[in-house]
């Protein structure tokens, strides 16, 4: 769940539902269908969120390198 924020949790609260209504609707069977469907989007969702943490790591690690390059060097050429 880290980074993610409202519009995601509330679309994690709308895949859960649809597997409970999908459920009381089969009865314990369940729709394979719709858990067919519910599990591809849990998989985009988390290759997403995968792929955006990753790029926020390689964004803060340039910035840090940029900041380490930029500084002045010490009195004695350091």
């Amino acid at each position: 769940t880290r980074g993610f924020g409202t519009a995601e949790f509330a679309g994690v609260g709308e895949l859960v539902l649809r597997v409970i209504e999908a459920l009381s609707q089969a009865g314990p069977a369940g729709d394979a269908i719709v858990e067919t469907e519910v599990l591809a989007e849990v998989r985009g969702l988390c290759a997403a969120q995968a792929a955006t943490m990753e790029a926020n790591r390689a964004a803060a690690a340039n910035a840090a390198h940029g900041r380490a390059c930029s500084r002045p060097a010490a009195p004695n050429g350091r």
